[in-house]
């Protein structure tokens, strides 16, 4: 009698020869699939070298309508000006993200622990496109959940370097490098009020955006001087400042979904932000690393010294 379906796992009696009993826990999961494919050309000379890469990987994951994708595109290359100086770079730019499984209360995973096993898991759809809900919605049919409410994310990111390096003396090298990361990424994930976990607001939106940059400046000055047949050492000095933050990052809530119905925090009533902490901070160190090598015996001798300064 559906009138008196039992919503959740219930003692009962014994199933029948005619009963089926749904294994929802293996049933529902799937075989993810991951694939890597990538090209590249490159030239180069006694002179210098030139490289261009481009790569595309996709995950489908183990849980139904989870992936994840990743495009790169990368050049590098080097340059000999002389027989002392040389220069070398690289500009790297990734675009990734996909549809990720909701953890916690009334997940994905919490939905389908609680869905009754005399029903199939994977029978979740009618055929106007709604949820096929045997619980009257007190628990989400866990893969129309994923298919309809996942968490979405999407990562733009840019890495460049700079190197510049000289040759003083045939002992003495000189070496400079310099290095920008940075991104901005977001994560939405949109929950209707047809669903339990979204109808006590009657619909909600979370959206979070991240955005961090990134300098690094690292400079080396390297001795070395093999003094007998036997005795060897070396010497380096050097400075690195690192500068990050988290700049314009925050995070929306909306709740009370109305027209026009988009996935604009503008289509929600009741809006809540929360700016994150700026999280913006300087590290300088200083450091000197010596080695002396006797009869293969190494002596090491390092000394640094860190400094962080935090900025509002």
């Amino acid at each position: 009698d559906p009138g008196q379906r039992s919503i959740f796992r219930s003692f009962g009696p014994l199933a029948g020869p005619n009963d089926v009993v749904y294994n929802n826990f293996r049933d529902f999961f799937q075989t993810g699939v991951s694939s890597r494919n990538s090209i590249a050309i490159g030239k180069g000379s006694e002179k210098g070298n030139i490289r261009l890469s481009l790569s595309y990987n996709y995950d489908k994951g183990i849980t139904p309508f989870t992936d994840f994708k990743r495009m790169t595109a990368k050049v590098n290359g080097l340059r000999n000006l002389t027989d002392k100086l040389t220069v070398s770079g690289s500009f790297s730019y990734s675009n990734s993200g996909g549809n990720r499984a909701p953890s916690g209360d009334k997940s994905v995973f919490s939905s389908l622990s609680y869905w009754p096993n005399s029903y199939d898991v994977n029978d979740f759809q009618k055929a106007d496109g709604t949820q096929n809900n045997v619980t009257f919605g007190v628990v989400d049919n866990p893969k129309y959940l994923m298919l309809k409410a996942p968490r979405v994310d999407n990562n733009n990111r840019i890495i460049a370097d700079a190197t510049v390096q000289y040759k003083i003396a045939p002992w003495l090298t000189a070496k400079y490098q310099l290095t920008y990361d940075t991104y901005h990424e977001t994560r939405t994930r949109l929950v209707d009020s047809t669903f339990d976990v979204g109808s006590q607001v009657k619909g909600w939106l979370t959206s979070e955006h991240l955005n961090f940059r990134e300098v690094n400046s690292n400079f080396y000055l390297t001795a070395q001087k093999n003094f007998t047949d036997k005795i060897n050492g070396s010497l380096m000095v050097g400075n690195a400042i690192v500068d990050s933050k988290q700049p314009d990052s925050y995070f929306d809530r909306g709740e009370g979904w109305k027209a026009p119905f988009s996935r604009e925090i503008s289509s929600f009533r009741n809006v809540i932000t929360r700016q994150y902490s700026p999280q913006h901070f300087r590290i300088i160190s200083y450091f000197a690393d010596a080695k002396l090598n006797i009869n293969d015996n190494l002596y090491p001798l390092r000394i640094a010294h860190f400094s962080t300064l935090r900025r509002v």
